[in-house]
């Protein structure tokens, strides 16, 4: 009996450990596969969803923005012009910056991005409040 002990045992526990390193095996390949497919799936919903929100997003950011401000502001040439200047905000990136009204073109807005510094112009903009476009005026 002391023999079967002496060699069953050992050859138990290595099995034991052996069938243990097979099923965390088993399991982690299973995590992998989940992974990829969660990782699959949450990448086609992000781009669903940023293709569903990007055709409303800059109006709907415009119309928050300004209907935050609008009771401060006493005409709606202002309100607009500030629409003008927040589609800018966006296009044009800097901090030592601020925008100054030129006039109007055929319905559309002549802004201008100055140095803060040296108040100098650094590119005149002609923004549509239509379509929520701006392009470099010349």
């Amino acid at each position: 009996m002391r023999k079967i002990i002496r060699i069953g045992f050992p050859i138990l526990c290595v099995g034991i450990i052996l069938v243990t390193f097979w099923m965390l095996a088993d399991i982690k390949e299973k995590a992998e596969s989940n992974k990829l497919n969660t990782e699959e799936n949450s990448e086609s919903d992000a781009e669903n969803t940023i293709e569903n929100n990007v055709e409303n997003s800059i109006e709907n950011e415009v119309e928050d923005k300004v209907s935050n401000q609008s009771s401060v502001f006493a005409t709606e040439n202002e309100i607009s012009l500030n629409k003008a200047i927040y589609i800018l905000e966006k296009i044009v990136d800097d901090e030592n910056i601020y925008y100054t009204d030129e006039g109007m073109e055929e319905e559309r807005y002549i802004v201008a991005v100055r140095d803060k510094e040296t108040t100098q112009a650094k590119k005149y903009y002609i923004v549509d409040l239509e379509t929520g476009e701006a392009e470099i005026y010349y």
